[in-house]
């Protein structure tokens, strides 16, 4: 089809990968409290799954686990 690849309007871009597992795709202007915010997901849980800490930057296009 002509508009195979939608982009989601403001929406958090979270995809699921064959399990329950979902990730987080870091776009600019993200923080983690911003990404928290988007996924439901607390900071605290956010560093726990990626084995970061709220002192980590953040890069465009870096994939975070979020759940």
């Amino acid at each position: 089809g002509k508009n195979r690849y939608r982009r989601a309007n403001n929406k958090a871009t979270v995809a699921t990968a064959g399990g329950d597992t979902q990730y987080y795709k870091v776009r600019k202007g993200d923080s983690l409290s911003r990404i928290s915010q988007k996924t439901g997901v607390s900071i605290d849980r956010l560093c726990k799954l990626n084995g970061i800490t709220r002192r980590t930057t953040l890069r465009i296009n870096q994939v975070l686990k979020c759940s």
